[in-house]
């Protein structure tokens, strides 16, 4: 689990590059670190974020070298962006991002993900 427990940080509808830039700048090597402090922690990581903390995550563990499963999907976000939402992505709430992340944790308990 994340440690920041108490993380509050929302990128949200950001259009201000220098304000992206900045959170990647911070995000990015505070997970690397993360991920290389619990290298030998966790058999299995999943992390369940979509928008710029997605992105940072991605780019965390390809930097650490340490894989992570990144859920919703590529794919799964591809089919629920919408424009007509306040965030294209929409939100971690609806239902085809739970059903996917459910449906994976359920494969991972029953060892069908390596």
């Amino acid at each position: 689990m994340y440690p920041f427990t108490h993380y509050r940080y929302m990128l949200g509808k950001c259009t201000d590059p220098r304000i992206k830039r900045d959170f990647y700048h911070i995000e990015v090597p505070r997970l690397k670190g993360y991920l290389e402090k619990t290298e030998d922690t966790y058999r299995y990581r999943v992390a369940y974020c979509i928008g710029g903390f997605r992105k940072a995550m991605v780019q965390a563990s390809g930097e650490s070298g340490i894989p992570v499963t990144v859920l919703p999907t590529d794919d799964c976000i591809g089919r629920e962006q919408r424009g007509d939402l306040r965030f294209s992505d929409g939100s971690l709430h609806m239902q085809p991002y739970l059903d996917e992340f459910g449906a994976y944790l359920k494969a991972l308990c029953k060892k069908e993900i390596i």
